[in-house]
């Protein structure tokens, strides 16, 4: 009605340490466009250990790889020991903010 998107109620719990959370208050009321993509997008960063990898004589990387999840595993002897360690710098960057209205609901 006026041109305005169908209201639906987001209610979502999620785990964080062991207790089920909300992932906003629920005092608020969020409006967002169709396409949420539209509203922007994440941009990927480069790690220190992307940097490492890209680094040196012998890079196990290119450096245009190197933004985003960098995930490197690690295998030892004597006991034998397999470490994955990922590792990502991510920012979600707002281009078009005044397509998103956050109103508190009194």
């Amino acid at each position: 009605a006026h041109g305005l998107p169908p209201v639906m109620q987001y209610d979502v719990r999620i785990d964080v340490d062991g207790t089920a959370t909300r992932p906003g208050p629920q005092d608020r009321l969020l409006l967002m466009p169709e396409a949420p993509s539209s509203l922007g997008r994440t941009v990927w960063g480069i790690t220190a250990e992307a940097l490492e990898l890209a680094g040196g004589e012998n890079p196990s990387i290119d450096f245009e790889d190197a933004p985003g999840l960098i995930g490197v595993v690690e295998r030892e002897m004597d006991p034998v020991r397999v470490m994955t360690n990922v590792s990502g710098v991510g920012m979600p960057v707002l281009s078009d903010p005044q397509r998103l209205m956050v109103a508190d609901v009194i």
